[in-house]
């Protein structure tokens, strides 16, 4: 296969625990499950023993025009929210009011809950709903273990009131670590 010395092959093999062919499938499975640091290394290591075939070629194309569909995605979902977000003179005094007070423990389902179709609540109130559930969670994980717990509630009185006022004032905050993976929840 690949037309090429066995001694390539061996010397290959020696080095990566595997043969040339094995490398070119883990290179496909990679670049289909979205992995494609780890099948660029792979191709990369493959070239290393000045190594180039036709597969290994369509392989670094298609992994090429994956990449680039994934940044192109990714802008499409930052102008996405641009347009979504734009409109904030648009948010009325009800909207800012149920998101800011979505900030304060079990009220965080109040933004999601009565106003379903804002997507200045959904924004806050995903927010303010994640941070209510890992409070929650550390809170329960301190009565086991206690320590820490005095600084993560001065931690989620500061990240609320600060959620509070940004959301009152009609503004999008990215909250710290969690506003992205807030986002993704399928609220």
């Amino acid at each position: 296969m690949y037309n090429l010395s066995q001694e390539l092959k061996e010397k290959f093999k020696n080095e990566n625990g595997m043969t040339i062919e094995s490398a070119v499938e883990h290179i496909e499975k990679w670049i289909k499950e979205g992995n494609y640091d780890s099948a660029e290394a792979g191709i990369l290591e493959i070239r290393k023993f000045q190594i180039d075939f036709k597969e290994l070629q369509e392989l670094d194309a298609q992994l090429r025009a994956k990449k680039s569909e994934k940044i192109q995605k990714s802008v499409v979902e930052k102008e996405n929210l641009t347009v979504s977000t734009s409109n904030l003179e648009d948010v009325t005094k009800s909207e800012k009011f149920l998101s800011a007070i979505g900030y304060f423990g079990f009220l965080s389902v109040l933004p999601l809950a009565l106003k379903p179709e804002s997507e200045f609540c959904k924004y806050h109130g995903k927010q303010a709903l994640l941070l209510s559930i890992i409070f929650t969670i550390i809170s329960a994980i301190s009565v086991i273990l206690p320590g820490g717990f005095g600084l993560m509630s001065i931690f989620h009185v500061i990240v609320s009131v600060y959620g509070f006022m940004q959301a009152h004032k009609g503004k999008l905050w990215n909250m710290p670590f969690l506003g992205d993976v807030a986002r993704k929840l399928p609220i």
